[in-house]
């Protein structure tokens, strides 16, 4: 699997790189497809972040999981070559 380009992944992009990432049976991934567009406009107060979004978070998720498959990738070429 290669790791999608964070520069090119927006809008509703970001929920759909957080599924395939996540898979099937994560918790997160679920509730995420069960939400409405509109939801994502949702907010809670975080303890360190503040105010954020359904949204913020999905974009937080899915640009934490790209740079983990970006590190991923890197190591693969390292060690094959």
């Amino acid at each position: 699997m290669s790791a999608p380009d964070s520069r090119r992944v927006t809008g509703s992009a970001y929920r759909q790189a957080v599924l395939e990432l996540l898979g099937d049976a994560d918790p997160f991934a679920v509730q995420l497809r069960g939400l409405e567009p509109q939801e994502g406009a949702r907010a809670g107060i975080h303890a360190v972040r503040g105010r954020e979004t359904i949204e913020d978070i999905i974009k937080l998720t899915a640009g934490h999981d790209l740079v983990h498959c970006r590190q991923i990738e890197r190591i693969k070429r390292q060690v094959v070559g």
